[in-house]
């Protein structure tokens, strides 16, 4: 093997380790405090409340399976899932891929009750705090038209969901979600948002 050889293949392993370090594993554990605002109601109470997610066990695919909230199952190896709705990001993008502002895709949702097409951006880099701590993190927005399965209960005049994310490879996952649901007017109808207060590794609960 010649030298040049020996370096792709040594980047080649580094990426590949990057990638599957930045996975979710089983006993990865997020803690979020969630909070709910009405906005088209200003004499509504704003709510809050704590949401724990932890990597449970895998499905018959071999991926994880979320529990907790709306608990869901991977279809892929992606880092960008939404625990909150409870759904990959659309596109199945891997965990080493380059995310530089102003990129796009579009991509068909997986989950058959989401039918349709999801168009995602990166919006900005922005540094979020966690138990003290400061992390980069990538910003990216998505907008998609909500099905019939998606507006039980919510009202005929709510048409679509924004969703923004700040997504952090070292927590595995999303910092913060912020989810708005736009009327047919195109007027902000609720805005709830998960804020991230603690990760655990697997790995490091098994070390204690």
């Amino acid at each position: 093997m010649d030298a040049k050889t020996l370096l792709v293949a040594v980047v080649m392993l580094f990426a590949v380790q990057a990638s599957a370090g930045n996975r979710p594993e089983q006993g990865d554990t997020w803690v979020y405090e969630v909070t709910f605002r009405a906005l088209d109601d200003p004499t509504a109470k704003i709510t809050n409340d704590i949401l724990t997610i932890k990597a449970g066990y895998l499905n018959k695919l071999g991926k994880l399976v979320f529990t907790g909230g709306s608990g869901f199952g991977m279809y892929s190896d992606t880092c960008l899932f939404d625990i909150a709705a409870g759904e990959e990001l659309a596109g199945e993008v891997p965990c080493d891929a380059p995310l530089p502002i102003g990129k796009t895709w579009r991509a068909a949702l997986r989950d058959p009750t989401k039918a349709g097409e999801q168009s995602l951006a990166v919006i900005g880099k922005e540094d979020v705090l966690i138990e003290s701590r400061l992390y980069p993190a990538t910003v990216i927005r998505t907008e998609r038209a909500l099905t019939p399965w998606d507006l039980m209960g919510r009202g005929s005049h709510v048409t679509h969901r924004r969703a923004t994310y700040w997504y952090v490879p070292e927590i595995r996952g999303m910092a913060k979600i912020e989810h708005e649901l736009i009327d047919d007017n195109g007027k902000e109808v609720s805005r709830e948002t998960y804020a991230l207060l603690k990760f655990r590794r697997a790995s490091a609960l098994a070390d204690n």
